[in-house]
């Protein structure tokens, strides 16, 4: 029975693409990887249910940020992570002082507050390329200690390309709507999940 043999030249090209067949597939992208977490706080022993979002912060005003549609977004977000966010309109309600009106914490008995605040938010590509790069940070903090260290913080500053989401987008209202999902989504990734196995300890409770 006659055996074929592999020249070495044969040898070596197929092993060379091999390796460079491997070398060549795609890391998986990990959700939330470049958001920067302070060291972790209080979130897990306080176990909050219950999350009203408060207003937007914005600390370098920009035209047109779309401060409520980052709170929906949020508000959409967090039972992936089994929190329970209060409903937009009762936070808004119970919202004191003139402009700029702020909500008092704890007027809702809420267990945690997630205060989100807008550093940075340049949109000047979004009519051309559909990009936006934005600076923008998370804050849960317990309503009897809104002065103290928070529960959990992440802050992300990024670039964000939206362009293959024109396709699911009927008006450049929806796809701005669209594109605060992603961006919230990716900051509060790495948001630890609530345990539904035991209650809130918050002092409301």
């Amino acid at each position: 029975m006659s055996r074929v043999q592999l020249r070495p030249f044969l040898l070596l090209a197929l092993g060379a693409s091999t390796l460079f067949a491997t070398g060549c597939q795609t890391q998986p992208r990990i959700a939330g990887a470049r958001v920067k977490v302070q060291p972790e706080g209080r979130l897990a022993s306080v176990n909050p249910s219950d999350i009203a979002i408060a207003p937007v912060e914005v600390v370098a005003p920009s035209a047109a940020i779309p401060t409520e549609a980052l709170r929906r977004s949020a508000g959409g977000f967090l039972p992936r992570k089994r929190y329970s966010p209060l409903r937009l309109e009762n936070v808004d309600n119970a919202m004191v002082g003139t402009e700029p009106a702020s909500y008092r914490a704890g007027a809702l008995r809420e267990d945690a507050v997630l205060e989100l605040t807008v550093h940075a938010w340049d949109a000047s590509l979004w009519g051309v390329r559909r990009t936006l790069t934005v600076d923008v940070e998370a804050r849960f903090v317990e309503p009897g200690r809104a002065s103290g260290a928070p529960l959990w913080t992440g802050r992300l500053s990024q670039r964000f390309d939206f362009t293959g989401l024109e396709r699911g987008a009927s008006d450049d209202g929806t796809l701005l709507q669209l594109a605060c999902d992603q961006i919230m989504a990716e900051l509060l990734a790495p948001l630890p999940a609530r345990d539904i196995a035991v209650g809130p300890r918050s002092a409301f409770n």
